[in-house]
């Protein structure tokens, strides 16, 4: 993985989770109100401002998809382990510097030295992951 390949995979990566989180915003945002003005501002205030964690969404979404939308659960059963592994790559593209030699990947450099490898099956896989659940989402949105 060149530099400049590094670049445009780290921008694709976090260009879509940055688009899947919204969409999530959107749903909780729909879920809480049938105001479009509401929705927005919980949209913009809330959840988009940096407030509530992607984390944090995908636990209150796991709530009320659970207790509210069974059917999303029962099309989508490992839906909230994929989002955590979305999440976790995310952080890993946003945070972590590139790495290239005999291994390439990018630096883990907490409380020790890591390489986490990125072949390019892995990243394909990674990104079918995230157009899936955009899919999904935008599908529940009626989008």
């Amino acid at each position: 993985m060149r530099e400049n390949i590094a670049e445009i995979t780290r921008g694709r990566i976090i260009n879509k989770v940055t688009t899947l989180e919204f969409l999530v915003d959107l749903y909780l945002a729909k879920y809480f109100s049938n105001e479009e003005i509401k929705r927005s501002e919980l949209v913009y205030l809330v959840f988009s401002a940096g407030r509530v964690t992607f984390e944090n969404k995908r636990l209150i979404f796991k709530y009320l998809a659970e207790k509210y939308n069974p059917g999303f659960i029962q099309n989508n059963p490992s839906f909230h382990k994929d989002l955590g592994t979305i999440i976790e790559h995310r952080n890993i593209f946003a945070h972590y510097p590139f790495t290239e030699g005999d291994t390439e990947g990018m630096l883990k450099l907490r409380n020790n030295f890591e390489i986490i490898e990125y072949s390019k099956e892995k990243l394909e896989e990674i990104q079918e992951l995230m157009d899936k659940y955009i899919q999904i989402f935008s599908k529940e949105l009626n989008m």
